[in-house]
C-alpha cells in the first residue's frame, strides 16, 4: 500500500473512530456502591467538592477512543478544581506528561525547584509533543506504605513538588486540567499500580462497586455450543429491539425477523468458532449500520497465510470494475474493465450483499459513504473469511467475455499499486492545506474566498484566531466553505460559528430526545442492574417509548460584531461527519447557504448519541456499544430532505473513478465556482409551507446537544495531521 493510500485509509479510519471516540463519550456516572452497612473507603475521592463516584467519564473495561480502558478512572470536574491526595504516602516521580493516542504517556524531565505551571510552560515552549497545548499537564505518583502506587494525571498548579516528599490524605496535589486528548472537557485520570507493578483496582479503594477485571480473569472461549451461541445472539437482538430507538427506521420489522430466523437456523445450527461468531455479531451490527453502534471487543484477524489479489475490484456507479492493479506486472490494461462475476457469483449479487453487510460506519439509509468505501476496499467483495484465511486465487469474468484467473500473492510482493495515489491528486492535496492550522483561507479570485475547515475541534486560541481571520473577509461577495474530510467537533464552537453566518434568527424546529426504555438495561456492563437511566423522560400519548422535549426554542441569533452576509457555498461529501453535517444543515434549513457535492455521512433528521449501553454478551464476552438516545432535530421530510438520508446537496456532483483515483482537478470545488459564475444560488424553498404552519415549534437546541457527543474524531484527525 502506497504512502498516500495509507494516508487516506488512516483518514477514513479516523472518521470511523469518530465512532469509537464518540462511542465511548461520556456516560454520566452510574449509581455506585452497595446498599446496607459497608466499611469506610480506604481512599478519599480526589476531586474537591465531589462525592465518591461523581462525574466518572470512563471506568475500567469501558472503551475510550476505540481503546479498552483496562484499569483507570477518568473523572470530570470544572477547570481549576483542587485535586486531593487520596491517601497518605510519598511523592513518586512527578513529571510533566503528555498522553499520546498510540504511544501511551510521554514524560519530560522535571526541575524540582520550579512550580508545575513553570515546568509545563517550558515543555510547551519546546513543542516536542503532538497534542494541543492545554493537554500538556502534570502526572504525580503517590507511593503507599504497602508498596502500591496511585497515579493522577491531568494536573497543573503553582506548587513545587519534589520526589520522595511526604503527602497526607486530603492535601492539595494540584488543580484539574486536561489529560486524554479524546476527552474535550477538563478531567483527571486516576490509576493504581500493585506492588508487583501490575494494574490494580482503581474503584474498590474509593468504596465503589468495581468494574475492574484483573488481567487474565476473562476467558474468551475457542468456540461456542449451539445453546451458547443462540443465547448470545438472542441477547444482542433483544437489546436492539428493546433499547435501540431508530431500529425500524433502518430495517423493517419483517426484514429483521427474517434475518433473525435465517441466522438462527442457518448459522447457529451447529457449534461455532469464536471467530465465526464474532463475524456474525459484526454482520448483525452492519445490518443496522449506525455509526455509533459498535463492536468494541477487538479481534486479531492477521494470518501468516494472508494473500492479496493482483486485480483489485471496486464499485463505481452501478458497476463492479477493476479499480487498481499490482504495479509492475503489465496488468494496467485491466484498470477500468467491468467485472460481471467473481468466482461464478454475479457482480450485482456481490454488490447487493456487500452494501447490506459492509462494516462501514454510516447512519440510516445513507448511500454516499457506502459508495466511497465500496470503491476502495477491495476485500469487501471477497469477504473477511476468504481474505483472512489465505485465499489463493479468484476467477474474474469481464463484460467482453474474457476470464482472468488471478493467483493471489503475499503482501510483501504487492508493495505498490497502479494507479498510485499521490500528492497531486485533488482528493489528497486539499488535506495538506491543514498541515499548520486546522483551517485555511485563499482568495480564488477578486470576489471569491475559499475557507477550508478540517475540524470543529479547535483550541480557544485557534478559535479566536479564526474569528479574527473571518472578520477580514466579511465583505467578500462569495465564500466557498469546504467541510469535506471534516469529522466534527465541539458543539459550542459549532453554535458560535453559526452565529457568524446566519443573518436572522434561526427557525425553531421542534426537536426532542427519544428513548425506548428508561431502564434498567439488559446485559449492561456500564450501568447497575436495577438502574433507571432516564428518569426525566416521559411518555407521550400515542407514541411509543419516552421523550424529553426542551422547554425553550433554542433559537440562535446573528453575532452583532462578526457577520458574513455574502453568498455561502458549502462543499460536502461522504466524509462530512457530525458537526460537519449539522453546520450546513442549519444553514440550509434557514436558507442561508447551499451545499455542493454529495450527501453527508451523518444523518439529517436525527443522530444517535448522548448515552450508550455497553452490552456484554454472556458466553462470548463480546462487548458492544449500543446507542440509547435518538436526538431528533427536524422531522421535515421533503424532496430536499428525504427520510433516512444525510444532508443531500443542492447541487450534486456524482462520484467518478477519476475523482477517487486519478484526478488532479477538484470537481466539487470547480462546480461551486461554476455556480458562482452562472449566478446560481438558492433554489426552491421546500420548507416554506412547513414553517408557516401552526405546528412550527422550538428545538434547535437538540441539534447542538447531539453534536456534543460526536466530537472527538476532531481530536484524532488533528493528531493525524500534525504527525504528518
Amino acid at each position: 500500500m502506497g504512502r498516500f493510500e495509507s494516508l487516506r485509509s488512516f483518514g477514513m479510519a479516523a472518521v470511523s473512530l469518530v465512532t469509537a471516540a464518540v462511542a465511548s463519550m461520556p456516560l454520566p456516572a452510574a449509581a455506585q456502591g452497595t446498599s446496607g452497612d459497608k466499611e469506610e473507603p480506604e481512599f478519599i475521592w480526589p476531586v474537591a467538592g465531589q462525592e465518591a463516584g461523581d462525574s466518572i467519564l470512563f471506568k475500567p473495561q469501558q472503551y475510550l477512543d476505540g481503546r479498552l480502558n483496562f484499569a483507570d478512572l477518568y473523572i470530570a470536574a470544572p477547570y481549576g478544581t483542587p485535586v486531593l491526595a487520596p491517601a497518605d504516602g510519598v511523592f513518586y516521580r512527578p513529571c510533566v506528561s503528555v498522553r499520546w493516542q498510540e504511544q501511551g504517556m510521554m514524560s519530560f524531565g522535571t526541575d524540582e525547584d520550579k512550580t508545575w505551571n513553570e515546568q509545563i510552560a517550558s515543555v510547551i515552549e519546546g513543542g516536542n509533543y503532538d497534542v494541543p497545548d492545554n493537554y500538556v499537564s502534570m502526572t504525580v505518583g503517590i507511593k503507599l506504605a504497602d508498596g502500591r502506587k496511585v497515579y493522577i494525571s491531568g494536573l497543573n498548579g503553582d506548587m513545587v513538588i519534589r520526589d520522595g516528599e511526604k503527602i497526607s490524605k486530603g492535601d492539595t496535589l494540584g488543580y484539574v486540567a486536561y489529560w486524554e486528548p479524546a476527552i474535550d472537557r477538563p478531567h483527571i485520570e486516576v490509576s493504581v499500580s500493585n506492588k508487583d507493578t501490575t494494574p490494580g483496582d482503581s474503584m474498590t479503594p474509593f468504596g465503589l462497586e468495581t468494574t475492574f477485571v484483573p488481567a487474565g480473569a476473562v476467558v474468551i472461549p475457542d468456540s461456542l455450543t449451539v445453546e451458547q451461541a443462540r443465547e448470545d445472539f438472542r441477547a444482542l437482538m433483544d437489546v436492539l429491539e428493546a433499547e435501540y430507538p431508530p431500529l425500524y427506521d433502518v430495517i423493517s420489522p419483517q426484514e429483521l425477523a427474517e434475518y433473525d430466523s435465517l441466522t438462527v437456523y442457518r448459522d447457529l445450527a451447529s457449534p461455532v468458532s469464536y471467530k465465526d461468531f464474532y463475524l456474525l455479531v459484526q454482520r448483525t451490527t452492519s445490518v443496522i449500520h449506525d455509526s455509533h453502534l459498535l463492536v468494541m471487543t477487538p479481534y486479531d484477524f492477521n494470518s501468516d497465510n494472508l494473500r492479496v489479489p493482483n486485480l483489485l475490484p471496486g464499485k463505481i456507479g452501478d458497476s463492479l470494475i477493476v479499480t487498481r492493479v499490482q504495479a509492475g506486472k503489465g496488468l494496467e490494461k485491466y484498470v477500468g474493465r467491468r467485472i460481471v462475476s467473481i468466482d461464478g457469483r454475479p457482480a450485482q449479487d456481490i454488490i447487493d450483499y456487500v452494501r447490506r453487510y459492509m462494516v462501514g460506519r454510516y447512519d440510516g439509509l445513507n448511500e454516499s459513504y457506502p459508495d466511497l468505501r465500496m470503491s476502495e476496499v477491495w476485500n469487501y467483495f471477497y469477504g473477511y473469511e476468504a481474505y483472512y484465511e489465505g485465499k489463493r486465487e479468484s476467477v474474474l469474468e469481464f463484460s467482453d467475455g474474457e476470464v482472468y484467473r488471478d493467483e493471489w500473492v503475499p503482501p510483501r510482493r504487492a508493495a505498490s499499486v497502479y494507479p498510485m495515489p499521490n500528492i497531486d491528486m485533488a482528493r489528497y492535496s486539499h488535506l495538506f492545506r491543514y498541515r499548520d492550522l486546522p483551517y485555511s483561507f485563499e482568495m480564488l479570485n477578486d470576489s471569491t474566498l475559499y475557507f477550508g475547515l478540517s475540524s470543529f475541534q479547535l483550541t480557544k486560541v485557534q478559535r479566536d484566531a479564526l474569528r479574527d481571520s473571518i472578520a477580514g473577509y466579511v465583505d467578500v461577495p462569495y465564500m466557498i466553505m469546504d467541510l469535506r474530510d471534516n469529522p466534527g467537533g465541539d458543539a459550542y464552537f459549532l453554535s458560535e460559528m453559526l452565529t457568524w453566518f446566519i443573518n436572522s434568527p434561526t427557525v425553531p424546529l421542534g426537536g426532542y430526545s427519544h428513548v425506548k426504555t428508561r431502564g434498567p438495561l439488559m446485559h449492561s456492563w456500564n450501568y447497575a442492574p436495577d438502574q433507571i437511566v432516564f428518569p426525566e423522560y416521559v411518555e407521550v400519548e400515542g407514541k411509543p417509548g419516552y421523550y424529553l422535549i426542551p422547554d425553550d426554542a433554542g433559537v440562535l441569533y446573528p453575532d452583532s460584531t462578526l457577520n458574513y452576509r455574502g453568498r455561502l457555498y458549502i462543499l460536502t461529501d461522504e466524509t462530512s461527519c457530525s458537526a460537519a453535517t449539522i453546520f450546513p444543515s442549519v444553514l440550509v434549513r434557514n436558507r442561508r447557504a447551499v451545499t455542493v457535492g454529495r450527501e453527508t455521512m451523518s444523518g439529517y433528521h436525527y443522530l444517535t448519541a448522548m448515552k450508550y449501553n455497553e452490552v456484554r454478551l454472556p458466553n462470548s464476552k463480546i462487548i458492544l456499544h449500543v446507542p440509547l438516545v435518538m436526538e431528533v432535530f427536524d422531522e421535515a421530510v421533503t424532496p430536499r430532505t428525504p427520510a433516512g438520508r444525510g444532508l443531500m446537496p443542492d447541487y450534486p456532483v456524482p462520484a467518478t473513478y477519476e475523482e477517487y483515483f486519478t484526478a488532479t482537478e477538484d470537481f466539487i470545488l470547480n462546480r461551486a465556482l461554476e455556480l458562482i459564475t452562472q449566478g446560481q444560488y438558492l433554489g426552491q424553498d421546500w420548507f416554506a409551507e412547513l414553517d408557516a404552519g401552526p405546528d412550527a415549534r422550538g428545538g434547535m437546541r437538540i441539534l447542538y446537544a447531539a453534536a456534543a457527543v460526536i466530537l472527538l474524531a476532531g481530536a484524532v484527525l488533528a493528531l493525524f495531521r500534525r504527525r504528518r
